[in-house]
């Protein structure tokens, strides 16, 4: 089940070993569904990850967050399982930027 409030304990625990560009890449279905079905507290949180530049809403899905990993550098944690091809197109990006 999809959680911003577990999004942001990943951010705040991120944050917390120093770094400080952390980025979350979230389907943009998840913001569509922002109706009366989320949680008061649900929605504060999106709003503070909003302000703090630390959500990104996406329709491509992986290949967004292949190319921000490459763009930044950065680790990718996820509970999608990333195929052999994702892999060997991420260090295809990282290899020839």
């Amino acid at each position: 089940m999809f959680s911003y409030r577990g999004l942001k304990i990943v951010v705040d625990y991120f944050n917390s070993l120093g770094c400080t560009n952390v980025k979350c890449v979230v389907a943009e279905s998840q913001k569509s569904k922002r109706t009366s079905v989320i949680p008061i507290q649900s929605l504060e949180i999106l709003e503070e990850l909003e302000r703090n530049d630390q959500i990104i809403f996406t329709s491509n899905g992986i290949g967004d967050v292949l190319n921000l990993a490459v763009q930044e550098n950065a680790v990718i944690v996820s509970n999608a399982k990333l195929n052999p091809l994702n892999l060997a197109t991420l260090a295809y990006l990282r290899d020839n930027k």
